[in-house]
């Protein structure tokens, strides 16, 4: 099993101060401590039944792993693409001129450069 047998005795603390806290005010210490008792108890084996298919769940995807691996592959696959495309979108078309060779004059002629100039000027602009 995943955890051990402290796990379920913790929450059946946990139920029976709870019941114990919530019906002292309504009924007599007896009665508090007999239903405080029940919880404890429901919790201790509650918590077992629900350990116990959680560990069933984990391995049957373990086994599913094992038995196909195909399965690993196809995650792999997606997560590299979905990389791929996140660092295209990241990437711009334009770079980013130099402002020294706007001050010589180099480059200031050709349009697509001119172009890269503004795109990057607007850029830095909404950025802050």
């Amino acid at each position: 099993m995943a955890a051990n047998w402290i796990v379920n005795v913790i929450f059946g603390v946990a139920a029976f101060l709870l019941t114990f806290v919530f019906s002292i005010g309504n009924n007599t210490w007896q009665t508090s401590i007999f239903r405080s008792g029940i919880g404890f108890l429901l919790f201790f084996v509650f918590g077992y039944i629900l350990r116990s298919i959680l560990y069933q769940i984990s391995v049957m995807k373990t086994l599913k792993r094992l038995e196909d691996p195909s399965i690993e592959e196809e995650w792999e696959t997606e997560d590299y693409l979905n990389r791929i495309g996140e660092k295209q979108a990241n990437e711009s078309s334009f770079q980013a001129v130099p402002l020294h060779s706007l001050h010589n004059g180099e480059g200031a002629k050709d349009p697509e450069t001119i172009a890269q100039i503004m795109q990057s000027w607007t850029e830095s602009n909404k950025e802050g």
